[in-house]
């Protein structure tokens, strides 16, 4: 990862230990293509060898198929493996003005049912389940008609697939979820979206869910880092635009870290770690 040496290197890698150990949420930054995300995608997801129950969140137009986001040897039905594929959902069709949708599906893992894009989850609703959809979506009803149907739509496939996971059953880094991008909601790119320059209460989590005058954007943020920390996952949310653009200092103070992705002409996609409390790492191949 680009850890230096001497006491400042290992103060680093003993806390990057402690992410791992005690589950976290990363900010994937940097203006980079489809392929380059999946790559770091597939290094986050985790070793294939290893129990993992992973949880893929698809939302952007370019994004690439499910299987590159996946280590090698890990299928897209395989019993821990969920998806959400809203890459041409209706939604995000008016959200983002594409006319036409490419026929994707929404595939949910571990009971190997396919469901059209845009369609709902078929997970049970459960008491939690309800409770985390009511929480991620009230208060987006605001402003112009529909203007919030991605998110709410997306909000309560992903979280449908969340509840259905046996959280009590799952181990420390079991859990290893992906959203592939942010930029189908605005201000990233997706007129349609959600109005993220509001940040109220986005950095007081000690109600862990949000405030009514957050958007929704960054209560449904709040409540999805919140889940993965709650079961010591791992995860990660790619923000496709440049580390130093400001609207990534909008939603940085809710993640623990934030990885930067970039590509140079001659060599393959390089990252590097950027940490509160220890500034950027040096850069390395993913």
């Amino acid at each position: 990862m680009g850890v230096s040496g001497g006491d400042e290197g290992a103060a680093l890698a003993a806390r990057l230990r402690r992410l791992k150990r005690d589950g976290c949420v990363l900010l994937v930054t940097g203006d980079v293509d489809a392929r380059a995300r999946a790559e770091a995608t597939r290094r986050l997801l985790g070793d294939p060898l290893q129990a993992r129950t992973r949880v893929v969140i698809l939302t952007a137009p370019d994004a690439e198929a499910v299987e590159t986001h996946l280590p090698a040897g890990v299928a897209p039905d395989g019993e821990a493996v969920r998806v959400v594929d809203r890459r041409d959902s209706e939604d995000l069709r008016r959200a983002t003005g594409k006319a036409e949708a490419r026929g994707k599906t929404e595939t949910t893992g571990k009971t190997g049912k396919t469901e059209t894009t845009g369609g709902r989850s078929t997970a049970g609703d459960t008491d939690s389940e309800s409770t985390v959809r009511r929480s991620g979506t009230d208060g987006e009803r605001t402003g112009e008609a529909g203007s919030t149907a991605p998110l709410r739509s997306l909000s309560e496939a992903v979280f449908d697939e969340l509840a259905a996971v046996d959280h009590a059953g799952l181990t420390r880094g079991e859990l290893r979820l992906c959203v592939d991008s942010l930029g189908s909601f605005a201000p990233f790119g997706g007129p349609g979206g959600v109005d993220m320059t509001d940040t109220t209460g986005a950095v007081d989590e000690s109600d862990g869910v949000g405030t009514s005058e957050a958007t929704g954007t960054i209560r449904f943020l709040r409540l999805l880092t919140a889940t993965v920390r709650g079961v010591r996952g791992l995860g990660h949310v790619h923000c496709p635009v440049p580390d130093d653009d400001e609207r990534v200092a909008t939603v940085a103070p809710l993640f623990d870290a934030r990885i930067e992705l970039r590509r140079r002409a001659t060599l393959g996609p390089e990252q590097r770690w950027h940490l509160p409390e220890h500034g950027a790492t040096e850069w390395v191949r993913i």
